[in-house]
This record gives C-alpha cells, structure tokens and sequence, in this order.
C-alpha cells in the first residue's frame, strides 16, 4: 500500500518485531489506518482534479458551441433582415413604378375627359344653334 520503508520506518520495523504480538498488531492496524487514510485523501485529491478539469472542459466545450450557435443565429437573422429591406425597397420601387404608370394613364384618361367635354359643348353649340342645318 505505501512506497518502500525508509529510515525511521526501517527502525520501527525493527523495534514491532522484538514487541508482543497484541501490541505490534495494534501498532501495525494504527499504522494500516493511517496509510489507508492517507492513500484514500491521495486518490481523493486526484479524481477531485480529474473532476475538476473534465467539469471545466466541459464548460468552455458548452460555451464554444453555445457562442458558434449564437453567432451563426445572429448571421441567420442578420441575412433574412438584409432579405427584408431588399425585397420592401424592391416592393417599393415597383410601387413607386406603378403610381407612376397609374398616374401617367390618369392624366391620360383626364385629357381625353377634357376633349370630351369639349366636343360635347360644340355639339352642343352646334345643335342649339338653328339656322345651320344642312
């Protein structure tokens, strides 16, 4: 469980095999105890890290992919925006287009409507003047 025994260890070793059998087993379970306690806080502290670092990695990998979302997002709803004023300056250069026709053919119709008028007061004229009849 633990590294190879150094120094005092090798001493200590030395002293448990000379003791009674209860107390070095008493001595070796204390000893077992903490080496235990010890090795468990290393590999705790390692998995921690571990965790840590995956947590982490985990985190920047959502925030990448949650920013390249948002951007390409963004770029969708900036090109259906560009489509938008296109096709209402569009629409509205062919309106524009179509009043001017309207109104060309309205002065058109208000012309004719003139000569109208002015044919119909000469036959008019005409008609109630009575000496001029063929």
């Amino acid at each position: 469980m633990k590294d190879d025994p150094v120094g005092l260890e090798l001493i200590q070793l030395a002293v448990t095999s000379s003791l009674p059998r209860f107390l070095v087993k008493k001595m070796i379970l204390n000893n077992m105890k903490t080496a235990v306690s010890e090795l468990v806080d290393r590999h705790c502290g390692r998995v921690r890290y571990d965790l840590i670092q995956r947590v982490q990695n985990t985190v920047k990998e959502f925030h990448r992919t949650l920013t390249e979302r948002i951007d390409q997002t963004l770029e969708g709803i900036r090109r259906a925006l560009g489509k938008a004023v296109a096709m209402k300056q569009q629409s509205q250069a062919e309106m524009e287009q179509g009043l001017s026709k309207l109104s060309q053919r309205q002065a058109s119709v208000e012309g004719i409507q003139e000569d109208l008028l002015k044919i119909h007061e000469e036959l008019q004229k005409v008609s109630a003047s009575p000496g001029k009849r063929s």
